[in-house]
């Protein structure tokens, strides 16, 4: 079976007819990731900073297909804050391999600030 996750949400919610106060969500594999991509993307400013941007429509195909309870379409009206967990659960699969994700500062040397990913040694 696939390794999963449950996440805790702050409250009990109520969803046609069904309840729950967790999110149980499966890990991505390799032939959705090679459909969808990474559900976030990193970008450098002029000035080197580098910044996430959360691919929200992304992050909704991930969901639809990894959730397994209590359905992804009953999790539409959870709070904002309890998003943000489900978003971050599901960040942390991606993060298994480089530890980068949109939670996960980077911090930039002189080289990186000149063109090198600070995600790969050289």
């Amino acid at each position: 079976m696939a390794e999963t996750i449950t996440v805790p949400l702050s409250r009990l919610y109520e969803e046609g007819g069904t309840t729950f106060d967790e999110i149980e969500i499966k890990a991505p594999w390799r032939a959705l990731y090679a459909q969808h991509g990474d559900p976030f993307a990193h970008m450098r400013l002029e000035d080197g900073t580098i910044f996430f941007q959360v691919l929200h429509a992304v992050v909704d195909d991930y969901l639809r297909e990894l959730i397994v309870e209590p359905g992804f379409a009953k999790i539409g009206a959870i709070s904002v804050p309890d998003a943000k967990l489900v978003e971050k659960a599901l960040f942390d699969f991606f993060s298994k391999g480089d530890g980068v994700t949109p939670t996960t500062p980077l911090e930039l040397s002189a080289e990186d600030m000149a063109g090198a990913d600070p995600r790969r040694s050289n």
